[in-house]
C-alpha cells in the first residue's frame, strides 16, 4: 500500500534541466558489448561441440539456449537492439543475431546518458544546479 504523499513531486514553477551523463552512456555501451559477446560465444558453442573441442558434459539444447537468450534480452532496451533467431540443426541449437543500428540511434537520441532534473531555484545557473546534483 503506497504511503500518502504530502508534497507535490513536481511543482508547477519548477523548471526542467536536461543534462548528459557520460558515465551512464558508457555503461550502456559496455552492457550492449558484453551481451553481444555472450551471444557470439553461445552461437559458437554447437560448432565447438561438433568439432570435439568440448569434452564431457551434456550437449547444448534448444531449450537451454532459448532460456539464456530470453534472460539476456529482458534487460532494458536490449530486446530492441539485438535481433536474435534461435533454431535447431542436427539436434543442436543454432543462433543468429544482428544489431539494430536504427534502434541504437533512437536510443542515443532519446534516452541513453540523459538525466532530467526539476528545480524551483531560479537564482542558480544551469551549471551550478548540475554540479550540485552530481556532488
Amino acid at each position: 500500500m503506497p504511503l500518502p504523499c504530502k508534497r507535490e513531486t513536481v511543482r508547477r514553477d519548477a523548471r526542467p534541466h536536461r543534462c548528459f551523463n557520460a558515465m551512464a552512456w558508457r555503461c550502456g555501451e559496455r552492457l550492449i558489448g558484453r551481451h553481444r559477446r555472450k551471444l557470439e560465444a553461445l552461437a559458437a558453442q554447437p560448432t565447438r561441440w561438433h568439432a570435439g573441442e568440448v569434452k564431457g558434459g551434456r550437449a547444448p539444447t534448444l531449450a537451454g539456449a532459448t532460456k539464456r537468450v530470453n534472460g539476456w534480452l529482458r534487460t532494458r532496451h536490449l530486446g530492441d537492439l539485438l535481433r536474435v533467431t534461435i533454431g535447431e540443426r542436427e539436434g543442436l541449437p543454432t543462433l543468429e543475431h544482428a544489431f539494430d543500428a536504427e534502434a541504437w540511434e533512437r536510443l542515443q537520441s532519446t534516452l541513453l546518458g540523459k538525466t532530467l532534473l526539476f528545480t524551483d531555484n531560479d537564482d542558480a545557473s544551469d551549471a551550478k544546479i548540475l554540479r550540485g546534483y552530481r556532488a
